[in-house]
Formats: C-alpha cells, structure tokens, sequence
C-alpha cells in the first residue's frame, strides 16, 4: 500500500480519536422541503436534488458539520438505476452520484480549519439475490452481473466526485454485499485509487440480517483486506444493538463504525429517541473505547449530531 494513501490517513486519524459521522440524509430533506415553496418537488427523488436543488443538500451538510461531523455522506443512497427507475431517471445514476459527491466535496473543503472527509454513500437496491437463489429457474449467476451493472454508475459518479471513503451501507442480504463489495475493488483498481472501505449492515430484532446471517457470519463472507472497517446502521435504535456493538469489537481487530435511526418511528412516523436519549446509550460505547466512527441514520438531525459530538475528545489535531 502506498505511503499516504487516503487508507493510511483515514486509520492514522482513527487511531487518534473517534471521528463523527453526520446523521440522516432523508429526515433534514424532509424538513427542509415542508418549508419550500416548491411542493412539486417533493414528487422526485431524493438524489434529484444534487442536480435541481443543490442548495438544499448543501444546507443539510453544512448543518451537520457544524454541529460536529468530521465525516458527510453524499446524498446518493438510492442513487441507482434499478431505484432511479421509479422516477424515470434510470440512465441518469452517474450524472447524479458526481453532482452528490461533488456537492459533499465542495463543502468539505470550504472548512479551512477542520478536515472534514466525504463518504459516498452506497445503498441497497430492492433486488435481493439471497430472495432469488430461492427459486431454482433463475440463473443467480446472471442476476449477480445484473446487480453489479447497476452499481458501476454510482460507485463510478462518487469516486470521480471526490469521495475519500466508500460507505457500503443498510446492508441486508449477504450475495448483495458481496458483488457491491467486488464492484467496488474492481472500479478501484481500474482507476487505480485506493480509498477506505466500510461495510455497515441493518440488523432485525433477532440480531441477524435478512438473509439469515448473524453480524459474525456476514463479516467473516466479506472480510477482504481492503475493507477497512464494519459495522451497524438503521435497525432499530442504538438501544438494542449496544450488545451487538459490542460483539462485533470483540471479533475483529477493524474498525467499528455505528450510526442507529433515532430509535423507531411511533403511529404518526416521528422517531422516538430524542438526541438526549440516543446520546446516553452512544456515550456507553464512545466511553468504552468500542467504536471508531460514530453517527446518525434515520430519524437523526444535527441536534443528534451535536450530543454525539460532545462526548468525543478532540484534543488532537487533525
């Protein structure tokens, strides 16, 4: 591995401190669009906005820095063809991911006196390959070139938009992991970059993913030695899944990144946990040394952020 790579850097500050990740994407463009007087807009895609309204991603990223995060993700979660399709953007996936990390870039660097870095942001898509290996008339083999086609043009649009690390993230079936891990390392060694890779998966209540695996069995089928840390976002609250938190630091010698939704939303979708309740079960783990990177998934904001932020030691300098 070269000297100075964006790896080495990214382990060097995380050998330092904890570094803090933003939290959610969707919830602060909900709220920043309730106040817009374009109603029409909230018909289009969330990833949409890097192009339509960049001003408002920007917003949204700004708020999170300021409040603490040393790490933003471009807003490009859903930002592939399969889910793109749905608003008939299909064919627009790499336009889009490019304006996202280059929004996530351009702000970033405006911060003279922090580094703060850009994780682009790559989602799950609705197609589950564990779902479809159940049915023994489909070639798996086939629907896993499929999968990695619609990935090329995302991970291709945040690398070439500047991202410093890669988010793997809400992973949920192991087969999927595996081919948007290779797509990945593929693309990487075709441009011939070398960048950080995290890999985070969502957990049901029986502390497993979708496809059956516990958090042990999905790291043990991705573990690569590019991949530079894993860990757990969305689920159900940071609550339920100290525990597993804390298993997953006990198996690997990576590094653990975490970023729960704030709690479950009640009858009138509004998430529960208040950033004075998440912060009391995040400070458990910050204080115990367990995770490396810690942040906010759905239902978080940069009042979220902020608590978190205030439990980390930032005696270092970057």
């Amino acid at each position: 591995m070269k000297s100075g790579s964006g790896i080495m850097i990214i382990e060097e500050q995380l050998k330092k401190r904890i570094l803090v990740l933003d939290g959610a994407m969707g919830t602060m463009i909900k709220r920043a669009l309730s106040k817009s007087d374009n109603n029409s807009i909230k018909e289009k895609s969330n990833d949409l906005l890097n192009i339509t309204r960049p001003e408002i991603i920007e917003k949204i990223h700004k708020d999170y820095i300021d409040a603490g995060a040393d790490i933003i993700e471009t807003n490009t979660f859903n930002c592939n063809d399969l889910s793109l399709k749905e608003y008939g953007l299909q064919g627009k996936t790499y336009e889009i991911s490019l304006a996202g990390a280059r929004i996530a870039k351009k702000v970033a660097e405006s911060y003279k006196n922090r580094k703060i870095y850009v994780a682009g942001s790559i989602g799950p898509t609705n197609m589950s390959l564990y779902f479809l290996s159940k049915d023994k008339t489909i070639d798996i083999d086939s629907k896993k070139e499929e999968l990695k086609k619609i990935y090329i043009p995302q991970i291709e649009g945040v690398i070439d938009g500047g991202a410093d690390i890669i988010f793997i993230e809400t992973v949920y079936d192991s087969l999927n992991a595996e081919v948007t891990l290779e797509t990945v390392l593929d693309i990487l060694r075709k441009k011939q970059k070398e960048l950080p890779i995290f890999v985070s998966a969502t957990l049901g209540e029986n502390g497993k993913i979708y496809s059956g695996e516990t958090p042990d069995e999905l790291f043990k089928k991705l573990d690569r030695k590019e991949v530079t840390g894993y860990g757990f976002n969305c689920s159900y609250g940071s609550a339920k899944l100290i525990s597993s938190v804390k298993k997953l630091c006990e198996s690997t010698d990576k590094f653990i990144l975490f970023y729960p939704n704030a709690g479950l939303p009640d009858k009138n979708g509004n998430y529960v946990d208040t950033p004075e309740i998440m912060g009391k079960y995040m400070k458990e783990l910050i204080d115990g040394g367990t995770v490396n990177i810690v942040g906010g998934c759905c239902g978080t904001t940069p009042e979220h952020i902020k608590v978190i932020s205030s439990f980390i030691k930032r005696e270092i300098a970057d």
